[in-house]
């Protein structure tokens, strides 16, 4: 009988040990959830300006709020460092992969839009260099060659440009994906409202992929212009001035023009 009563009461106290320890892993959790919660509203709402048509923000103000929101997840990994340990690995460690993820992915925004920037900018100057070169074709040859070595220049620099941009559309593609495995392995530990949705990662994952095609048609000369599609295309100054984004067939008609001497 006695021997009954002890197991019995091992059972109970067992029971007990297991339960706290659920619940202070719960606690836990919840401690965490804070920095989780808004690292991922940062990359949600940094994901829209890929997604949104017609954004009148600036290059100037969407560098300043994405090396921002980078800076705040920082602060958001050192605060889940500084309570974890050994014991709590199998939590922090994921949690951390996730933060560290979604800062890559916002670093990646970052390096899409600077070679975006650079790309239309080289855009600009090769029409510059086309209308000097019409307008000296019928000056001295000093000028005119002057003006032909301008615009093989400007040639080579849309290229440059394009090939970099790129190389940026294919870093966020994978920076996009990594993230969207790290947002899955920790998805039974926090709840949905902490976590970035799939959706609009897989809208931004899918708009690159597709971005990426037009442009490595971009970078080897297109036959025909893609079709329009609503963009994200801030100004490159301090105003909230939209841009038009240089398209293919754009680009191809300024190599063709200014090939043909």
């Amino acid at each position: 009988m006695r021997a009954v009563v002890v197991t019995a009461a091992l059972m109970v106290s067992g029971l007990g040990f297991v339960g706290y320890r659920t619940l202070e892993h719960k606690r836990f959790v919840q401690s965490l959830a804070s920095e989780v919660k808004n690292t991922s509203l940062r990359v949600s709402n940094s994901a829209q300006y890929e997604l949104e048509a017609n954004s009148q923000i600036t290059y100037a103000e969407l560098f300043q709020k994405l090396e921002a929101d980078v800076q705040e997840i920082d602060k958001n990994i050192l605060q889940v460092q500084t309570i974890s340990s050994p014991e709590t690995a199998e939590t922090t460690d994921p949690t951390l992969e996730y933060l560290r993820a979604s800062q890559v992915c916002l670093r990646a925004l970052v390096a899409k839009y600077r070679k975006k920037l650079a790309l239309t900018t080289a855009t600009t100057s090769a029409e510059e260099a086309l209308k000097d070169y019409k307008e000296e074709s019928a000056s001295s040859s000093y000028l005119l060659d002057a003006a032909r070595r301008r615009s093989d220049d400007a040639i080579r620099q849309i290229g440059v440009a394009a090939t970099e941009y790129k190389d940026t559309l294919a870093g966020l593609v994978t920076a996009v994906e990594d993230l969207e495995h790290r947002r899955d392995a920790i998805a039974s530990i926090y709840s949905d409202d902490a976590l970035v949705s799939r959706a609009p990662l897989d809208a931004v994952a899918k708009r690159n992929r597709n971005e990426l095609s037009d442009a490595s048609s971009l970078e080897n000369g297109p036959s025909k212009s893609p079709e329009p599609a609503a963009s994200f295309a801030p100004g490159p100054t301090s105003k909230p001035t939209p841009t038009t984004d240089p398209q293919p067939a754009q680009i191809d008609e300024l190599r063709k023009a200014m090939t043909v001497r």
